[in-house]
């Protein structure tokens, strides 16, 4: 069934892995400044992967990201059912939407939006904000071990 409830809940499953994987990649650059100057994006189909590709931590996080997502999608949405949206175009959403996020104020809706797509913002930053009550609780915990 493709229903639009389904949508928004592959939507948010999306979204959630988004948010870890783009920490994760800000993490590695982070930690390797090397790789901001890589020539290659690891997405685009019309370049050449070269041999250090394979062994590269941001290839391999993109990787890790999209089998978490099908798997997840498979799990908790589709039910081991055909997927009704493909991969890309839920994460071609979730760009979207990061893109309509970042033009308004903080936590404002813009009036031109349709409901679909304010609920979709909503949910994004929902998401994100879950993330970070976890990345918070976390943090804490260590500090307090420590």
């Amino acid at each position: 069934m493709c229903s639009r409830r389904n949508f928004f809940a592959a939507f948010r499953v999306v979204a959630w892995q988004w948010l870890y994987y783009q920490r994760d990649r800000a993490e590695i650059y982070e930690g390797n400044p090397d790789f901001a100057d890589c020539p290659l994006y690891c997405d685009d189909k019309t370049l050449r992967p070269v041999a250090a590709c394979h062994e590269c931590p941001v290839a391999q996080a993109t990787s890790t990201f999209k089998a978490q997502c099908r798997e997840l999608l498979q799990e908790r949405v589709f039910h081991r059912r055909p997927a009704a949206w493909s991969l890309e175009t839920l994460l071609r959403t979730v760009e979207q939407v990061v893109d309509l996020d970042a033009e308004v104020e903080r936590g404002r809706v813009n009036r031109m939006w349709t409901l679909v797509t304010a609920r979709l913002v909503s949910i994004f930053r929902h998401e994100r904000y879950k993330l970070r009550l976890i990345d918070d609780f976390n943090r804490k915990q260590q500090q307090g071990n420590t």
